[in-house]
């Protein structure tokens, strides 16, 4: 007689570990360690960021430290991590404080605290493929460029 289930727990533990890279890649991120942004993500990344492609994992960590210039104190906090098959999606929050240049505009010393989402692809133990998209308009509109609308 076959067993009921019988690769759904090799299943399930792979999708924990997708979620678990997901999360250690996020600490890494959060402690601005290139060296861990290597270890977690393929060196033939596709990082999909809003309407920018970066390929490869260089010039990806290229605009990681340019993010971490900006926001020294950066920190992203993961919520709602969901597994299926090779891919993980996930809700973020970041604050942090605007200390330098980002994107063209100069600091502002404002803080800033906007949430996003992620879809990532596993391959091999890694991130292979990264799509970004998080509330822009909000940050831009705490950092100071934007006004609100008038109703």
């Amino acid at each position: 007689m076959p067993v009921l289930g019988h690769g759904s727990t090799a299943m399930s533990t792979a999708l924990q570990a997708n979620k678990e890279l997901v999360r250690r890649a996020n600490d890494g991120l959060n402690a601005q360690d290139p060296e861990a942004f290597r270890e977690h993500h393929a060196a033939e990344l596709v990082l999909h960021d809003g309407g920018d492609v970066i390929h490869g994992v260089e010039a990806a960590l290229q605009r990681e430290r340019a993010i971490w210039a900006a926001f020294p104190d950066l920190h992203h906090t993961l919520t709602d991590l969901v597994a299926e098959g090779d891919t993980v999606a996930y809700r973020f929050t970041a604050t942090g404080t605007h200390e330098g240049p980002f994107q063209g505009i100069e600091a502002t010393g404002r803080p800033v605290d906007i949430t996003g989402q992620g879809l990532v692809r596993v391959e091999d133990g890694v991130l292979a493929a990264v799509w970004l998209n998080y509330d822009r308009l909000g940050m831009l509109r705490q950092l100071g460029t934007v006004d609100r609308p008038v109703e």
